[in-house]
């Protein structure tokens, strides 16, 4: 029994010194292939060690961060919020700038008349542009049937005057009325009628601001579609040559035997904020 474990001994002893032996061989060998994935793995541990240590000074408390990003959200909510409010105010203000540039340029080419500048504060109530309120009246010189200009070509008159405020009939207004001639050579004079808001014709112009009426006999009139119309010497309220509108669609009415050309207003009636009122348009009318 003693023999035997001897025995076992001395094999043991000599596995390991082989092993021992090979391994030593080995290493000897493949030093080349432990260099190389050293080298290889060698960045790759650097990066998680960098990502490791950024991740325990920045993260060291998932609940706090997470509060500081909501706030943050909070923030960056806030000032999208302020930078759309003066946005909109910006693009108020252009195109405020882009109406009196406009005016200036009007007032320019009324140099025989007077002119006062007015701001609109309201409209009618049936919001269909056919009365403004402008903030001009009696204490500022406006009189009734005075002549107000946009943008766009002419309004309309002054129809009714208060002490610090004014209404406006519009082009479009049921009761309006003006003389106009074609514009060209040898144009025919017009009488131009608002159609207010129930008198609008059916079809595809029933949605649009608003229409203005030419009535005439078959032989009386040459108008066709696209025709510019500006204001008549004839007027003893309006300057001539102001841009009232175009004819955008003419209709033979059998019953009365008559033709209608429908004229829409130059000016978008929809958009206007200020206005240019002629203030001695009776004294200086040709």
């Amino acid at each position: 029994m003693r023999r035997k474990t001897v025995t076992y001994l001395w094999i043991g002893i000599g596995i390991c010194l082989f092993l021992m032996l090979l391994s030593g061989l080995l290493a000897r060998r493949f030093t080349w292939a432990r260099n190389m994935v050293h080298t290889v793995l060698s960045p790759v541990t650097r990066i998680f060690s960098s990502a490791s240590s950024w991740a325990e000074e920045n993260i060291q408390d998932p609940t706090l961060s997470r509060e500081e990003l909501l706030k943050r959200i909070d923030e960056l909510e806030t000032e999208v919020g302020q930078l759309k409010e003066e946005n909109r105010y910006l693009q108020s203000q252009a195109r405020r700038s882009s109406e009196l540039e406009a005016l200036l340029d009007i007032s320019g080419e009324l140099e025989a008349y007077e002119t006062t500048g007015a701001n609109v504060i309201g409209l009618s109530p049936s919001n269909y542009y056919d009365l403004y309120l402008i903030d001009k009246g009696i204490s500022d010189g406006i009189r009734e049937y005075m002549p107000v200009i946009c943008e766009g070509g002419l309004v309309g008159r002054v129809s009714r005057v208060y002490d610090s405020y004014a209404e406006v009939i519009t082009l479009i207004g049921e009761g309006s009325s003006l003389y106009g001639q074609v514009n060209r050579p040898g144009g025919d004079l017009v009488v131009l009628r608002g159609m207010g808001a129930s008198g609008q014709p059916k079809g595809i112009y029933q949605a649009d601001t608003g229409l203005m009426e030419i009535r005439f006999a078959p032989s009386e009139s040459t108008l066709s579609v696209g025709d510019e119309i500006v204001t008549s010497s004839l007027s003893q309220i309006y300057p001539p040559g102001l841009l009232i509108g175009s004819v955008v669609r003419t209709q033979y009415l059998a019953e009365e035997e008559m033709y209608v050309a429908y004229v829409k207003p130059s000016a978008d009636l929809s958009q206007v904020d200020m206005v240019l009122i002629v203030t001695n348009g009776e004294d200086a009318a040709p």
